[in-house]
Parts: C-alpha cells; sequence; structure tokens
C-alpha cells in the first residue's frame, strides 16, 4: 500500500470529496424546489453553487485517483 493511504492529507481528500458531495446534492435540491416555488433567479444561483462544489468535488477525486494508479504502478 502506498505511504500516501496513511497521511492526514488522505484522509482530507476523502472527508472534502464526500463533504462536497453531500453539499452539490443539497443544491440541486434547493434549486429544484426554488424552481418549483417560481424562484428562478434564487434556482439558478443554487445551479450555479452546485457546480462549483462538483469541480471541488472532481478535483479531490481526481487527485486521490491519481494517487492510487501511482501505488497501484508501484506494486508491479
Amino acid at each position: 500500500m502506498s505511504d500516501f493511504a496513511g497521511l492526514d492529507t488522505h484522509h482530507n481528500l476523502k472527508s472534502s470529496f464526500a463533504g462536497e458531495s453531500g453539499t452539490v446534492q443539497r443544491y440541486l435540491y434547493f434549486a429544484k424546489i426554488a424552481r418549483i416555488e417560481g424562484f428562478l433567479d434564487v434556482a439558478t444561483l443554487f445551479d450555479e453553487l452546485s457546480e462549483g462544489g462538483l469541480q471541488n468535488a472532481h478535483g479531490s477525486l481526481d487527485y486521490l485517483t491519481e494517487q492510487a494508479l501511482l501505488a497501484f504502478q508501484g506494486w508491479q
């Protein structure tokens, strides 16, 4: 196993990904409710916030995936 897996950075990236994923889902839900209630500007705002959160989540996941691939290549 990679040394990276035991680092605080690894744990923090996993936590960040989980947190951002949950936040994105909440923002999308809020956007849906705002749309239903006729607040289209508010819905757009929540959609944009969810996109930003999604980018953050993908950044964490990309880095974790890269580290996992490097660890796998080290086994060979």
